[in-house]
C-alpha cells in the first residue's frame, strides 16, 4: 500500500517537479537499472542469509526513498531516488514470499497437490496485492490533489508498521543455508554454479525467462505510460483513479483464474488466433470516442495480466527449493533488462513520435514477439499437452 499511494497520479506528480515524459522514461530506467545489478547478488542471499532481515533492510531504503521524492526536485536527484528504488525492491524480492513458496513444496511434494496450492497461493497473494493498491492509489488521488507530496509521509508510517509487523510475527520456515564453517566465496560460487546447471537442465524455466522480457514491452509501456497516454485523449486527470481503480479491478478477476490448468500449446494456438483480432483492436484505439478507447485498451490489460500470471505460476512450480530466491531474481533481473531497454528505447521514440503510435507499437510487438517465441519452443523442444 505504501507503494501504491501515488500511482494512480504518478505521472502527474512528476510532471509537476517540471520533468518531462522524455525525462520520465529515462528516470523509470534507472529503476531497472538497480535491479539489473543488485537483483541477482539480493537472491543468492536470501538463498543462504537470513531472508527477514534482508527484508527490514529493503524496508528501510523504502522509506529513505519515499522521503527523497517528497524533498527533491530535479533529474538528477529524482534519478537517484528511483535509482535506490530499485535497490530496495531488489532486496525485497526473494525475501518472505519465497520462504512460504519452500513450505508449501516442502509440504506438497509431486503431484497435483503441489500445483494446485503453488497457483492458489500466487493467485491469492496477487488478489490481495492488488486490492491493496486498488485502495491505496484511490486514497492517494484524493491525499495528492488535498496535501500534495506531503502524502509520502503516510507512506513511511506504513514501512515502518510493516517492518514492525513481519519482526514480531512473521517465523521463517527455511533456515539460511550458509555454513558459517565454510568459505564463503566457494559456497556463493558453488550455489552460483548450480543454478546455472538447473537452467540448462530445464527448459520450462529458459522458456519462461524468455517470454518475461518480451511482456515487459508491454507491461512497462502500460504502466510507466499510461496516464500521459489518457492526457493525451483529453481524459480528466482528477479522474485517474477511476481507471487506476479499473485496472487492479482486471487484475483480481483474472487472478481468479486457475492458470495450473493451462497448457503451453493451447496458450500458442490462442496466441496465433489472437493476432488479427488485437490488430483490430490496435487500429480501433485510434478512434476519438473515448468510451471506446478505455475500453479496448482493458481488453489489452486483462490478456497481458493473465499472461503475467500464468508466467509467475509456471516458473515458480519449476525452480527448486534450494535456488527459489536465486531463480526469482535472475528472472526479476531478466524482465528489468527488457524493462531498461523498453524505457530508453521510448524515451528516443518519444522524440520523434506521439504517445499514442508509440503505445501502440510496443502493444503490437510484444504481441508478435510472445507468440513467434511460443511458436518457436514448440517446433523445437516438442512439449505436448
Amino acid at each position: 500500500m505504501s507503494i501504491a499511494l501515488p500511482h494512480s497520479v504518478l505521472t502527474v506528480l512528476l510532471l509537476s517537479k517540471g520533468l518531462s515524459l522524455s525525462d520520465i522514461a529515462f528516470i523509470q530506467s534507472f529503476y531497472s537499472l538497480a535491479i539489473i545489478i543488485f537483483e541477482f547478488p539480493s537472491g543468492i542471499m536470501c538463498d543462504l542469509m537470513n531472508r527477514k532481515k534482508l527484508y527490514i533492510a529493503s524496508n528501510l531504503l523504502l522509506g529513505l526513498f519515499f522521503l527523497m521524492v517528497m524533498f527533491f526536485d530535479g533529474f538528477i536527484l529524482i534519478s537517484a531516488a528511483w535509482f535506490l528504488y530499485g535497490i530496495c525492491t531488489a532486496l525485497e524480492s526473494g525475501t518472505l514470499d519465497s520462504d512460504v513458496m519452500v513450505n508449501i513444496k516442502k509440504l506438497h511434494q509431486e503431484g497435483e497437490a503441489k500445483e494446485t496450492r503453488i497457483s492458489q497461493f500466487i493467485r491469492r497473494s496477487g488478489q490481495f496485492s492488488l486490492i491493496s493498491m486498488l485502495i491505496a492509489s484511490t486514497v492517494g488521488s484524493f491525499l495528492y490533489f488535498a496535501i500534495g507530496e506531503t502524502m509520502y509521509l503516510i507512506s513511511v508510517m506504513l514501512v515502518i508498521l510493516s517492518s514492525t509487523v513481519v519482526l514480531k510475527y512473521f517465523t521463517l520456515k527455511q533456515a539460511p543455508l550458509l555454513n558459517a564453517k565454510g568459505s564463503v566465496g566457494a559456497q556463493i560460487k558453488e550455489h552460483i554454479s548450480s543454478c546455472v546447471s538447473e537452467i540448462k537442465n530445464n527448459q520450462t524455466i529458459r522458456l519462461i525467462l524468455i517470454l518475461t522480457a518480451v511482456s515487459q514491452i508491454f507491461f512497462q509501456t502500460h504502466f510507466q505510460f499510461w496516464q500521459a497516454l489518457f492526457l493525451d485523449k483529453q481524459l480528466d486527470k482528477e479522474q485517474f483513479f477511476i481507471f487506476y481503480a479499473v485496472f487492479q479491478i482486471i487484475g483480481v478477476a483474472v487472478n481468479q483464474v486457475h492458470v495450473d490448468k493451462i497448457k503451453i500449446k493451447r496458450l500458442a494456438s490462442f496466441a496465433v488466433v489472437s493476432i488479427p483480432f488485437f490488430s483490430l483492436l490496435f487500429y480501433l484505439m485510434y478512434s476519438n470516442d473515448r468510451f471506446i478507447f478505455v475500453a479496448l485498451y482493458c481488453v489489452l490489460i486483462v490478456y497481458i495480466t493473465l499472461l503475467l500470471l500464468f508466467y509467475a505460476y509456471l516458473y515458480q512450480s519449476k525452480v527448486s527449493i534450494e535456488h527459489i530466491s536465486s531463480l526469482t531474481a535472475l528472472r526479476m533481473s531478466v524482465s528489468r533488462i527488457s524493462a531498461l531497454i523498453t524505457l530508453w528505447s521510448i524515451g528516443v521514440l518519444l522524440t520523434w513520435m506521439d504517445i499514442q503510435s508509440v503505445v501502440i507499437l510496443n502493444f503490437g510487438l510484444a504481441l508478435v514477439l510472445t507468440t513467434v517465441t511460443l511458436l518457436v519452443w514448440l517446433s523445437h523442444s516438442g512439449i505436448r499437452d
